[in-house]
């Protein structure tokens, strides 16, 4: 089975059907009113896909599943939050102060096994880790910045439609959504411009 994919803007891509007898998949427009993301399989009969807005763009993105899936992907995944240690020279200095201190022969005392002892030394410094060194959850400063009320209800609405199938009135809305951020960042950069270097950085660095 051959799956081929991709934006081929204007480029004649008859002969894939003609010379090799893929089927293209897609009937709806991918780009404003045009089809130019395409999808060639071999086996056109195993295959369903939807035409969703993720982005704030007037390309619409193509998921392709098999048939039997009873997927629909028209709801986004949630985004997951991931914790980072503070590596920072004072807890490193206090993990290693920890380590020197701690007393091993509380785990390997009385122990044949290596595997065992292995597994009490991991369980040691995971609690040694744990105590010192301090976890972040990294948090970008300038989508805090620029997510206001009016862009999580129109984000809420473009969701809204989307799930819908109105991906049209879904792309106009992501449109207008995209220019109220351009103009709030295009706001904070200018008046940022007439500070130091520190407060231009503070705009587009992230924030942990």
């Amino acid at each position: 089975m051959f799956i081929l994919a991709g934006d081929c803007n204007y480029l004649n891509t008859e002969f894939l059907s003609t010379d090799f007898g893929f089927h293209q998949l897609l009937t709806i427009a991918t780009h404003g009113n045009n089809l130019i993301d395409k999808v060639f399989v071999s086996h056109p009969d195993i295959y369903q896909y939807n035409v969703i807005s993720l982005l704030k763009t007037k390309h619409m993105a193509v998921i392709l599943f098999p048939l039997d899936s009873g997927a629909m992907f028209t709801v986004l995944p949630r985004r997951r939050k991931v914790s980072v240690f503070d590596l920072r020279k004072p807890y490193i200095f206090k993990l290693r102060h920890a380590i020197g201190a701690y007393d091993w022969n509380l785990e390997f005392y009385d122990v044949e096994n290596i595997d065992t002892m292995y597994s009490n030394f991991l369980s040691a410094m995971h609690s040694l880790i744990a105590f010192c060194i301090p976890k972040n959850t990294p948090t970008p400063a300038l989508v805090i910045q620029t997510v206001t009320p009016l862009i999580k209800v129109l984000l809420n609405k473009r969701n809204r439609l989307c799930r819908r199938g109105k991906i049209e009135a879904a792309n106009n809305v992501a449109c207008k959504i995209d220019d109220i951020i351009v103009s709030i960042r295009s706001r904070r950069l200018i008046n940022a411009a007439y500070g130091s270097t520190k407060d231009l950085w503070a705009q587009v660095k992230i924030k942990e």
